[in-house]
């Protein structure tokens, strides 16, 4: 996992993540589908936000990484 945690927002979307759901499926997945730190950023800030639900979370992270406004 660590060859995906290359910047510091690579890094905190890792630490934000693994508190929702500490699963190596879940945490690759996501930060692979993000191609950058704008993208992360983005799902990172919602996460403060207070979203926490794995299920939209994953949804967002498509949505983010096919360019949709979320």
């Amino acid at each position: 996992m660590m060859k995906y945690l290359k910047t510091e927002t690579d890094k905190k979307l890792y630490s934000l993540l693994k508190e929702i759901w500490d699963d190596n499926n879940f945490l690759e997945g996501i930060s692979t589908l993000l191609t950058d730190d704008k993208q992360k950023q983005i799902l990172i800030d919602e996460i403060q936000n207070g979203l926490k639900d794995i299920k939209i979370i994953m949804y967002m992270a498509s949505d983010i990484a096919d360019g949709l406004e979320v």
